[in-house]
């Protein structure tokens, strides 16, 4: 029964919701806990929080954002061998 309303409530948010953001974050926004989350979609907890859920409240996002801080300074070395 929980799976159905599920369902149901995630086809008629599907609409509503740009299509890079995953069930995860549909599910959160039909208020889901992160434990019928993690059940529904047989992710680990940790990730449904920290890896989507949190990342999408600071970020807006769920893209891998780029590295922080100045790349290195690829050289060649030579070797004295």
């Amino acid at each position: 029964m929980l799976l159905q309303t599920f369902v149901k409530e995630w086809v008629a948010l599907r609409s509503s919701v740009t299509p890079s953001v995953g069930p995860v974050i549909s599910c959160h926004l039909c208020n889901k806990s992160i434990r019928d989350i993690s059940w529904l979609l047989n992710i680990p907890r940790s990730t449904v929080l920290v890896g989507f859920i949190t990342k999408w409240k600071q970020l807006g996002t769920t893209a891998t954002q780029p590295p922080s801080g100045r790349p290195r300074n690829m050289t060649e070395r030579v070797s004295t061998c």
